[in-house]
């Protein structure tokens, strides 16, 4: 009896052990989901968490996205 309740509490702890990061990440991934806006009839992105807005979604969906990697790193919230 005493081995069985052992057991359960290390497969306890060891499932947290695992499962914790995996919330954290999850959250930090919510986070950039809601963070930014792609709005295609005016061709506009959005960052809400450094507040930039760029006018130019052809240049940013090919992959040049240049003008939010300079400030995301300034205020180092990306």
């Amino acid at each position: 009896m005493l081995r069985t309740r052992l057991y359960e509490e290390q497969v306890r702890k060891q499932e947290e052990e695992i499962s914790s990061p995996r919330r954290a990440c999850l959250a930090q991934v919510t986070e950039v989901r809601k963070s930014g806006h792609i709005n295609f009839p005016q061709g506009r992105v959005t960052d809400h968490r450094i507040r930039l807005t760029v006018y130019n979604l052809p240049d940013i969906t090919n992959g040049n996205i240049s003008e939010f990697m300079t400030p995301c790193q300034f205020a180092r919230k990306c």
